[in-house]
């Protein structure tokens, strides 16, 4: 299974670093504060919200917290629900309910997408996206069918239109904001990286431009430009994937309902009331935007098997060393900046003697069990500044920049010893001996000459005896 560390096991989850394990009362008044300020923003648009924001911070919380540790949460999330939802105006008849039903909305789809997926969700996968969204869908459905007939007789509407008011405002607020807070949460954890390998100067580019074209287009009323809104929106999403895609999802969604709900922008230009307005744009982002979030996902598991076969094409799977490929990579490019610069270059051979004998006198999980054992001594002792490989079988490579012959054959005489050292040998490993050929790079000569060289002085320590280092000058 993919894993890019977008989000955690439950288990590591409580212990990480993150707003969700500073305790319930932290995330109570998070949502209090978010709840009152949605609705508050309500009174500009005929008691309709665009993007309810407040149950999208109780579901990414719920999606992180292992269910066994909701109660509390759940205790305060309602607390701080019913006092926003009394500040705001609504009556004590409908603001226990309503502030009820927004944490059952929350629990139902946390529950829903964990059972679909079967694991923590990882949203870089388009199937644990789709899951998530069908979840957020039911979820948001299922509370905005009981909450309609307390939201018809508070703002005196039909339920009908309230069932729709809730759950379009709803809905998009689990699908837009969860996920930007999710990212939040996995930045804050060191799970993730915002930026995904792009620089600050082109992140920062990049929401200008999503922000700039947001306010051009929501600004004025002459023209109908939403069109204008697609191009950067599918950039940015290309270039920060999911991070990106939600970032600049939310401004279009903060910036719009701003314009939209005080008269302004392409929407106005519509027939009807402020409410049919408010249900198009949120329509619009659903239709418009929200796909890119599937393609953010797609983008993102690509990444990550690029990032795998990468990884594999790089490193020996049985051992952790560098492959053949990568260090014969690395051979090339470490000498010819070594010729270029003139400082000291060095490369050993070396394979496990008698290594045959190991595998039929032990099996082969013991003769594996060496050679991890063997490529782990070599690159501990060689350190950062080496880089160990394994060319095929039990026959491995050192490069070592910067060190002079003698002190190339001093490290290799080291981990000689440590070869066949008995004391702290790990369970399942025998001693054994390694022959090794040391060289080093002459000015004028390329690279795969000292290799050469190396694997001569290797030939030559076996056929004098094994178990020793030989170098050649």
């Amino acid at each position: 299974m993919l894993n890019q560390g977008f989000y955690m096991t439950e288990k590591r989850a409580v212990r990480a670093k993150g707003p969700f394990t500073t305790g319930p009362l932290v995330i109570g008044l998070a949502h209090f504060v978010v709840a009152l300020i949605n609705i508050r923003l309500t009174g500009w648009s005929v008691g309709m919200a665009t993007v309810w924001a407040a149950n999208a911070l109780v579901l990414a919380v719920l999606l992180v917290v292992p269910t066994r540790r909701w109660t509390p949460y759940v205790i305060s999330v309602w607390i701080a629900g019913f006092a926003a939802n009394l500040l705001g105006g609504y009556p004590a008849f409908a603001a226990a309910p309503f502030a009820a039903l927004n944490i059952a909305e929350a629990a139902l789809a946390a529950l829903l997408t964990r059972r679909l997926i079967g694991g923590p969700l990882q949203l870089e996968h388009p199937d644990h996206l789709l899951k998530f969204i069908g979840s957020s869908i039911i979820a948001a459905a299922f509370s905005a069918s009981f909450s309609a007939p307390f939201m018809s007789a508070a703002v005196d509407e039909a339920m009908g239109r309230s069932w729709l008011s809730w759950f379009a405002s709803d809905t998009l607020g689990l699908l837009l904001v969860t996920p930007i807070l999710l990212i939040v949460f996995a930045i804050w954890s060191g799970k993730r990286s915002f930026l995904q390998g792009r620089s600050v100067v082109e992140a920062a580019a990049l929401f200008a431009l999503v922000t700039g074209l947001s306010i051009l287009v929501f600004a004025q009323t002459r023209w109908p430009m939403l069109f204008l809104l697609l191009p950067p929106m599918l950039l940015t999403t290309f270039r920060l994937r999911s991070a990106g895609a939600t970032v600049a999802i939310v401004t279009v969604a903060c910036i719009g309902s701003y314009f939209t709900t005080i008269g302004s922008g392409p929407i106005a230009l519509m027939p009807g009331d402020l409410a049919d307005r408010i249900y198009f744009f949120q329509f619009f982002l659903a239709v418009a935007f929200l796909p890119a979030l599937p393609v953010a996902a797609v983008l993102d598991e690509r990444d990550a098997l690029a990032a795998i076969a990468e990884r594999q094409a790089s490193t020996d799977e049985l051992t952790g060393t560098a492959s053949r490929r990568m260090f014969l990579a690395r051979l090339e490019a470490a000498g010819e900046a070594a010729n270029a610069n003139g400082t000291a270059f060095s490369v050993a051979l070396f394979d496990v003697d008698h290594f045959k004998s190991v595998n039929d006198r032990f099996g082969h999980d013991v003769g594996d069990a060496v050679l991890r054992h063997v490529g782990a001594l070599a690159m501990a002792i060689v350190g950062r500044h080496g880089l160990v490989g394994r060319l095929g079988g039990e026959e491995f490579a050192v490069l070592m920049p910067g060190r002079s012959l003698d002190q190339a054959a001093g490290l290799c005489e080291a981990l000689r010893k440590a070869c066949s050292d008995t004391d702290d040998m790990p369970e399942g490993v025998v001693p054994v001996t390694i022959s090794v050929g040391v060289a080093a790079l002459a000015r004028g000569r390329v690279p795969a000459d000292v290799l050469k060289d190396a694997d001569a002085a290797m030939y030559l320590a076996k056929s004098s005896g094994r178990d020793r280092v030989q170098i050649v000058r």
